[in-house]
């Protein structure tokens, strides 16, 4: 029974695959036919040796095995025995990607074996151009109907479901104009692309100087000569530890105060004037990790902050996580506006170490203990950590005191506490938040309109396709 209705599905799919691509005659030059896929081409999967086989080196006797991933930014070339496969390619043989993500991808250029991901499109080479072919299954007469098949895709597609697929054949002549004028055309486009994404890296590498010049004083050098008056950053720092000590005092009565100690500064650089070496413990009344597993079930409903909900440097509480907590875990674990959170334990290290602010945020949201809280004694100073965090000379630090197990790397607040930050006055804070903001803001629409370019380039690369396939590319032939 569950076969017949397999059966009849996959024949509902193909009448709907059917339908969609049935071509209007009229809407093509009279010298072009339509044909279905099942008249002009089949289609060969490919090999599945045993991975037992697999080697990833050439050797004598064996053979590059392709996969859809070989014909990426990232190929991993992997090599099989000759005798352990049957289908094999040259450079010129065309394939479609027959499962997952990367269903429907049309590929070639290289020659070797392939395996069963792969499906090799056999034609008559002297009826159609390789090239038209190519580019025909680009199109959405072949691309839309493959996405249709209802079939999971990880299962792929057989040949019943696109054989009824129809498509515009134009003479044999005119499929190499159309391919030559494709060519030109997206010659065109790719160097507009190599321009946008150029454009890309100079934008990141201009935030990267920006961020160097900023947190090396540079970004703010004539100001500090113009305001020569202003309170240095030592008196500010006087301040930050007496407000530290009273904090202290006020939330511990009866424990003894320890001053926090200063970096030692025979070992570090010279600094702009008017600044100051720092530690983050000197700047900070509170740090703690969040809460561990647990198996509480009882008390309030609470929202608990995730590395999921970490997204680009921002907290993003979109699909939130609710844990029964007691009044004083919510008190404990909560977030206030002006916290640091820092990112304790990722897999990836690059992540590990980033400095998030806590912008509005519910006060009965809590943290995990991926996260380290830091609450710093003067708000001001949470913009100015935020933005030394991924200074280079901060990430250097963090990868060489990172401890790295299971796939995990981890920093702990005893690595972090001392180590020294330099600190600028406090109105020159404010002035490097303003100036980073403006600056951020303008490279954030650049990076936009280069994303909207991008995705334009891509539609009219589409667009061209369509033209090709439709006869008006090159209608000057079409008589």
């Amino acid at each position: 029974m569950k076969s017949v209705s397999a059966d009849i599905a996959a024949l509902e799919s193909i009448d709907q695959i059917a339908s969609f691509s049935k071509l209007k005659r009229d809407n093509y030059p009279e010298n072009w036919r339509i044909a279905k896929l099942g008249e002009i081409i089949d289609v060969q999967g490919g090999s599945q040796p045993p991975k037992s086989t697999f080697i990833y080196e050439p050797r004598s006797g064996y053979i590059r095995l392709l996969q859809i991933r070989d014909f990426g930014k990232k190929p991993a070339p992997t090599y099989v025995p000759k005798n352990k496969v049957t289908k094999f390619c040259s450079k010129d043989d065309i394939f479609v990607a027959r499962y997952g993500a990367s269903l429907g991808r049309i590929v070639t250029g290289m020659e070797g074996a392939y395996n069963v991901a792969l499906a090799k499109i056999i034609f008559n080479k002297e009826e159609i151009y390789p090239g038209y072919m190519f580019y025909l299954l680009q199109t959405s007469y072949f691309q839309t109907p493959i996405h249709m098949i209802s079939r999971s895709a990880q299962n792929g597609f057989n040949k019943g479901e696109i054989f009824p697929i129809e498509v515009p054949l134009a003479p044999f002549e005119q499929q190499k104009s159309i391919v030559a004028e494709i060519e030109k055309q997206f010659s065109r486009l790719d160097e507009a692309v190599a321009n946008l994404k150029r454009i890309k890296a100079n934008l990141k590498r201009y935030k990267a100087a920006v961020l160097k010049a900023t947190v090396e004083g540079k970004l703010t050098e004539e100001w500090r000569k113009a305001h020569s008056a202003v309170e240095p950053a030592s008196e500010f720092l006087k301040r930050i530890l007496s407000d530290r000590r009273k904090y202290f005092v006020d939330q511990n009565p009866s424990k003894k105060y320890k001053e926090p100690a200063g970096p030692d500064t025979l070992t570090l650089f010279e600094l702009p004037a008017g600044w100051v070496w720092t530690t983050l413990d000197q700047l900070s009344c509170e740090m703690m990790n969040g809460f561990g597993k647990r198996s509480q079930v009882k008390g309030h409903p609470r929202i608990v902050l995730r590395l999921a909900d970490v997204v680009a440097g921002e907290i993003s509480l979109v699909d939130v996580r609710l844990i029964h907590c007691l009044d004083e875990e919510t008190v404990k674990y909560s977030l206030s506006p002006d916290d640091l959170i820092i990112l304790r334990v990722n897999g990836s290290p690059d992540l590990v170490g980033r400095f998030v602010i806590v912008k509005k945020i519910s006060p009965k949201t809590l943290f995990c203990d991926h996260f380290i809280r830091v609450r710093p004694v003067e708000s001001l100073t949470a913009s100015w950590l935020r933005i030394y965090s991924d200074s280079d000379r901060f990430r250097r630090f963090i990868e060489h005191n990172k401890v790295s197990t299971a796939g995990q790397n981890t920093i702990s607040q005893g690595t972090l506490a001392p180590f020294a930050i330099p600190l600028p006055p406090m109105e020159e804070i404010k002035l490097i938040k303003d100036m980073l903001s403006a600056v951020e803001s303008n490279i954030a629409k650049l990076e936009e309109a280069v994303k909207v370019a991008l995705l334009r380039a891509e539609s009219l690369r589409q667009a061209i396709l369509s033209q090709a396939f439709n006869g008006k590319l090159i209608q000057s032939e079409n008589k």
